[in-house]
């Protein structure tokens, strides 16, 4: 039987374990573009950009900027794009709302626990080599940091 209109989802797991179960749906909505909002400013006075050049950089008005770090809602698209000017992923942009145990992104090969997100030094090291054209070269360092990494 489905869920009637009059019927509204309750808190997930995640969000009980988080302490964001809110009275609804919508304050939890609320919460999550607050947090993501926030991390959002952090990320860019982390890199001394302004308002204006996170807006720049991913075309939107200064306005817009300003509206998402008080916690409007912001598309997946324009999010992926923020991340992406400001050399963060988008994973860190919303540590505070996904669940490492309960809504992993990646898995810990050795550790055999799920994470949810690389670290921000691992994600530029990743994108860096991305950038290497020449296969043996990208080859050659994954294999020096697999080194470095057993020891």
């Amino acid at each position: 039987m489905g869920m009637g209109d009059d019927q509204k989802p309750g808190p997930t797991a995640a969000d009980r374990e988080s302490g964001w179960a809110g009275s609804s749906l919508a304050d939890r909505i609320r919460r999550y573009d607050l947090s993501i909002g926030a991390r959002l400013r952090d990320a860019r006075t982390a890199k001394r950009k302004s308002q204006d050049w996170l807006a720049q950089a991913t075309g939107v008005s200064y306005q817009s900027i300003q509206r998402y770090e008080r916690g409007a809602a912001i598309s997946a698209g324009r999010l992926v794009e923020a991340a992406d000017a400001l050399d963060v992923s988008v994973a860190f942009l919303m540590r505070d709302i996904v669940n490492r145990e309960t809504y992993p992104l990646t898995k810990t090969r050795d550790l055999g626990k799920s994470r949810s997100a690389l670290s921000n030094e691992a994600y530029h090291a990743a994108r860096l080599l991305d950038e290497v054209r020449d296969r043996d070269i990208r080859r050659s360092l994954i294999t020096i940091i697999e080194r470095l990494a057993a020891v």
